[in-house]
Formats: C-alpha cells, sequence, structure tokens
C-alpha cells in the first residue's frame, strides 16, 4: 500500500487517505485535514478514533500515536490512555500469560499467589506509573527482612515483568519500567537451596529397598519407585493415566499439558517400570482414563479411581520419611525431587552424553528438542 508523502498531503482532495497499519488522513470539504485511526473493537465493531488535525499534529506524530493505539488496541486495552493501577496492569499480565498456554498450572498459581500476598496489599491500588523505585525496593527487602530471601528475589522478578509489559502495552512511557528493573540487587545474595539427595550407590540400594518394605498404601510405594525408574516429577507420575502407556512399545507418551513445558514427552519404559505396572493395573486399572496410582487402594478396583484419586507429594513423600527415621538417619533423607539429581548426577559421572541426559529430564528447551528431532529423541539411547 502506498504511504503518504508530507508533500502530497496539502494537495489531496477530500475524502479519506490512508497511510496504511489504520491511520488515514481524512479531507473534509472546507479544506480541514484531520488525521484519525480507524480499528475494529473485541466485538469487531468499526471504530474511529481522532487523533489530530494537520499540520499541527504532523506526520510523523501521527504515525507515532497510531503506533500506540494500535499496540493498545492488539493487547486488549482501550485506545485512550485511562488511569491504570498496578494492580489493573497485574491482572492483564497474568491473563497474558494464561493464554500464551507455556506455563504450567502450578506457576501460574504460584505467580498469582505471590501477587496476592506480597504485592497486591502494599502496591495494588496505586497508579502504576506514580511508583517509585525506593517504594519497590522497599517492598521486596521487606520481603527478605523475614528470612525469605529466595520469594523475595522472585517477587522482584514479577514487579519487573508487570512494569515491562505495561512498556509494551503503551500503558507507561517508554523507560519507565527502569524503576523495576533489576530489583535484585538491593537485596542479600540468595545462597541455592539444593534438593536433598545422594549419589552413593549403597544408600540408594537401600532407600529403594526400605520403599520395597513401607507398609502404607502399597499404590503410593509403587508410585514412588515409578518416579525413581523414570526420572519423571512427582506430579507427571501423580496425573499418569493408563491410556497414556504404550506397553507394545515399552513408551509412556506424557501429554503436554501435564509437563512442566507444555509440550509432550516421551519416556521408554524400563524392565523395572514395566514391573510396576504390571503390580499397580490389578489395584487401579478402570478403563484407558483411569489413574494409574490413586490415592486409595484399601478398596475395590475402581471405586477410588477418579478424577479427584490424585496422590499429593506428601503422600509420596511418606515412604522416604518413613525409611529415613527407621534407619535412624543411615539412610538418607531424599525430596521427589533429589530422585532426578540422583539420576542425573550418577549418569554424568558414568559419562553418559549430556544431550541424552537433558532430555530423559524433559530440561531441553525448543531450539534444541527441534535439533534433534532428526535423532527421534534419542529414544532409542535413553531405552
Amino acid at each position: 500500500m502506498k504511504k503518504l508523502r508530507k508533500r502530497e498531503i496539502a494537495s489531496l482532495g477530500e475524502g479519506y487517505w490512508s497511510d496504511g497499519h489504520g491511520l488515514y488522513l481524512r479531507v473534509y470539504p472546507t479544506g480541514t485535514r484531520t488525521w484519525v485511526f480507524r480499528y475494529r473493537d473485541g466485538n469487531s465493531h468499526d471504530c474511529k478514533e481522532k487523533l489530530g488535525e494537520y499540520p499541527e499534529m504532523t506526520l510523523a506524530q501521527a504515525r507515532e500515536a497510531c503506533a500506540q493505539m494500535r499496540q493498545r488496541v492488539i493487547n486488549g486495552f482501550p485506545v485512550r490512555e485511562v488511569t491504570w493501577t498496578f494492580a489493573d496492569v497485574a491482572q492483564k499480565w497474568h491473563e497474558h500469560r494464561l493464554a500464551g498456554k507455556e506455563l504450567s498450572e502450578r506457576h501460574l498459581s504460584t505467580v498469582q499467589q505471590r501477587l496476592k500476598t506480597y504485592i497486591l496489599p502494599k502496591i495494588g491500588k496505586r497508579q502504576i506509573e506514580e511508583l517509585k523505585r525506593v517504594e519497590l525496593v522497599q517492598l521486596v527487602q521487606s520481603i527478605a527482612a523475614r528470612g525469605k530471601i529466595e520469594t523475595a528475589n522472585r517477587t522482584a522478578g514479577i514487579i519487573a515483568q508487570v512494569f515491562a509489559y505495561a512498556e509494551d502495552c503503551w500503558i507507561v512511557e517508554s523507560g519507565h519500567g527502569i524503576v523495576a528493573a533489576t530489583l535484585s540487587r538491593a537485596l542479600p545474595t540468595a545462597h541455592p537451596q539444593h534438593f536433598a539427595t545422594t549419589d552413593d550407590p549403597a544408600k540408594i540400594g537401600a532407600l529403594m529397598r526400605a520403599i520395597e518394605r513401607y507398609s502404607g498404601s502399597r499404590t503410593s510405594g509403587l508410585a514412588l519407585r515409578f518416579v525413581a525408574y523414570t526420572m519423571t516429577r512427582s506430579g507427571e507420575v501423580r496425573r499418569a493415566r493408563w491410556q497414556e502407556i504404550d506397553e507394545a512399545n515399552a513408551m509412556w507418551t506424557i501429554p503436554a499439558e501435564h509437563m512442566k513445558r507444555r509440550r509432550i514427552h516421551k519416556v521408554p519404559l524400563s524392565r523395572q517400570a514395566r514391573a510396576i505396572l504390571e503390580q499397580v493395573r490389578p489395584l487401579t486399572y478402570n478403563g484407558p482414563d483411569s489413574l494409574i496410582f490413586c490415592r486409595d487402594d484399601s478398596q475395590p478396583r475402581g471405586r477410588a479411581n477418579t478424577h479427584g484419586g490424585e496422590f499429593s507429594d506428601y503422600a509420596l513423600l511418606r515412604p522416604l520419611y518413613q525409611a529415613h527415621e527407621k534407619s535412624g538417619g543411615a539412610i538418607p533423607k531424599i525430596t521427589l525431587h533429589g530422585f532426578r539429581s540422583m539420576a542425573s548426577t550418577i549418569l554424568n559421572s558414568l559419562h553418559w552424553d549430556k544431550e541424552i541426559i537433558e532430555m530423559q529430564l524433559s530440561h531441553m528447551d525448543a531450539d534444541r528438542i527441534r535439533a534433534v528431532y532428526n535423532h527421534s529423541e534419542y529414544l532409542e539411547e535413553r531405552r
């Protein structure tokens, strides 16, 4: 589409003259020239917004104003600036992340909880463009002062992302987001807390034997061993259903909605993992959509196996705690995620290819996953 030229504007006749991207110059019979932004709202209605008159508003200024309004429409905001509180922008930002479907429900829930607990009670009702850096620094420092240094850093990141989103949507002026940038530098250094685990073969053997002897729920003990044998996250095992298992090819295909990175993940099943499935099938199988590991195996098969029968993480931790306590500390106290750390440490020490290990752990980013598709996701090596 041919764009308007400054030298042509004064000679244009009556009508609407397009500059592209929704910007028009309307020329009236009187000769008055007005810049107009034309767009469709959320209900697909044709709308017009007057920007200003030429020559008081130049072509360059009209294009800039049009770009700002167009970006606001794209992001679902009114074309004209309104007063935005931090809570308003945070809500829009969170809805934007929900629509992306790239983040797990657990992560999104954690972010929402931090907003409600630490941020909105302090600054939620304030106009976002009026917030000063010193206020934001004081907010995150007050969290750190309670010993929650990691939480303070996470909260600082959330605030920075909300401000960046406000800039992208033209809610605040470009550059205003710097007031919320690098808030973490005002916080004490967080010392990373690694997941409790062990890489001592003797202790690992003792731990696995103790889990086998667990006297509580039989299915929780089997689920815990399945976590260890597959190197998966506990949530992926807790939500696993029989329809995800391809017994003929010894493959577990975890659906994208159960994965942290929202991508389908294939897990080759070892003979030990397949043996666990054989043991648990008589206890829980009630059709393809039933849970593999349900919460109560004391009732007749299938009766407790409903969508609400998932184990909690704590239920799976119980065998680990019991093994640790009964051994008097000889058996290490590890976390559910500790099994993944254990597997990674041991496999790396045995000089397995790091790409294969990372693929098994579902740690690889999108670009690296695309790069290995030609190798069938290293399925044979992972077997």
